[in-house]
This record gives C-alpha cells, sequence and structure tokens, in this order.
C-alpha cells in the first residue's frame, strides 16, 4: 500500500486529488495539509511514501519547504497551475511535476511511476547483494538436527529454508531432503539469525537469502526460492527483507 500526503492551500485541490487517489486500490491517502507548518508536522508523524504538494502556498511555497526539509524519504510531486518552477522542482529530485487541472490518467501514470521506482531499486539492491554473498565465504558449520530415529549433520549454508510446524520445524535442503527436527522455529532463529544469511520472513518460515530467487511484489510480496517454493513474506517484515540486501 502506498500512503499519500496531500498538501495544498486550496481545499478544493485537495478533494479533488482525494478523489482520483482513493480509486486506486493499493494507494491510501492518511493526511492532508493546508500550509507548510502542519504539513512538517504530518510527514514527520505519518512518514508517507509519495507527497502531492502544490507549489503556491502561504508563508512557504512548496519549493522552500522541500528545500527546508533537506534529506526525506518521501517522493514528491508538485502540483501546480504554473509550469515555470518545473526545473527547479526537478532539481530538488522530485518524482513528477503535474499542471493542474489534474486527471485520474495523471495520477495513475505518476503513482505507476513511483512502483516502478521502487521495485527498480529494490531489484537493484537485490543484484548488488547476490553478487556480495558470492564474494562472502559462507559460513559451513554443521548443525545438529534431533529427529524421531536419530541425529542429522547439516551444513548451515546447504539449507534453503525452515518451516515451523508447531513444536516442530522442517528443514529443506541443497540435496532436496526434507527433514522434520523436534525443535520449534525460534529456537533455529536464535541458532541461524546470527549467520546474516538467514531471515524470517513470516512467522512460518525462516529463509536462506542466498537461496531467494525472485521476489514479487505486493502487500508483503513473495519469495521464489531456488527449489521453486514460494514463500508470503509478511506485510510487517517487508521492508526489513529488502533492507538486508541494502546493508550488504
Amino acid at each position: 500500500m502506498v500512503s499519500v500526503i496531500i498538501a495544498d492551500d486550496e481545499q478544493h485541490c485537495i478533494d479533488t486529488l482525494k478523489i482520483h487517489l482513493d480509486n486506486l486500490s493499493d494507494v491510501h491517502v492518511i493526511a492532508t495539509a493546508s500550509n507548510g507548518s502542519d504539513f512538517i508536522k504530518l510527514a514527520m508523524q505519518h512518514k508517507p511514501d509519495l507527497v502531492f504538494m502544490d507549489i503556491q502556498m502561504p508563508v512557504l511555497t512548496g519549493l522552500e519547504l522541500l528545500e527546508s526539509m533537506g534529506n526525506v524519504d518521501f517522493k514528491t510531486i508538485f502540483v501546480t497551475a504554473y509550469d515555470q518552477f518545473a526545473l527547479r522542482a526537478l532539481k530538488l529530485n522530485a518524482l513528477d511535476y503535474l499542471l493542474k487541472p489534474v486527471s485520474l490518467a495523471d495520477i495513475v501514470t505518476v503513482v505507476e511511476k513511483y512502483k516502478n521506482r521502487q521495485l527498480q531499486a529494490s531489484l537493484k539492491q537485490y543484484q548488488l547483494a547476490q553478487t556480495s554473498y558470492k564474494k562472502i565465504d559462507l559460513n559451513s558449520e554443521t548443525i545438529t538436527l534431533s529427529v524421531s530415529d536419530g541425529l542429522h549433520f547439516i551444513k548451515t549454508n546447504e539449507i534453503i529454508l525452515l518451516e515451523g510446524m508447531g513444536a516442530y520445524t522442517k528443514v529443506v535442503t541443497k540435496a532436496k531432503a526434507a527433514i522434520v527436527a523436534s525443535k520449534t522455529l525460534s529456537a533455529f532463529e536464535e541458532i541461524l539469525l546470527p549467520h546474516n544469511i538467514f531471515f524470517r520472513v513470516h512467522k512460518s518460515f525462516i529463509i536462506n537469502l542466498c537461496c531467494v530467487k525472485k521476489y514479487i511484489r505486493g502487500e508483503g510480496g513473495e519469495v521464489i526460492m531456488e527449489n521453486d517454493t514460494v514463500i508470503a513474506v509478511s506485510r510487517t517484515r517487508k521492508q526489513e527483507f529488502l533492507n538486508c540486501f541494502a546493508k550488504i
């Protein structure tokens, strides 16, 4: 879900933008502001993904407001009746510059532009991470799995994923073995996560980040592992999961 704040000193412009944005199922307008002071407070409180901002506002223009805030986490789309500010807006790294009156088609285009850029950034981070992982001497520590008929010894870098099954955990390896161990997923989490190549993407799954083949965008998204297993990423873990690659 893409979170949005609208900043405009004309209420009818806010209303029009909100109607267009409400037509998009994956966009949520979390707040509106009629001046710069209110906007700064709302942006700090809600941390939006996107901001639709008018340029001509009292006290501070939208351009001056963005300049005064320095580095921000959100992307800005300037919405104005004047075209002479476009170059300055783009120099401020604005995502886009829309002229009033804004249509639904304009909104759809710019939101898709935002989502495509986010996806490209995530894929770039993933590719960099995969390259970095190949250079890492992966920890080949052997762990012991207690099973019903004895013990299994597995190298950690041979594990693709682990699935929690109540008091048990199914461990899937590159050798296509699926071993059910008498240990909870949380117990494995304590052992494996310090290796930095394992991540708990969901309450029921821990994955080996080196074995991720593809990430599919969604509310939380899904990962496809190298053995073609598809695993949902928890919405609350999505950003942390993507950040794993950015930190490499």
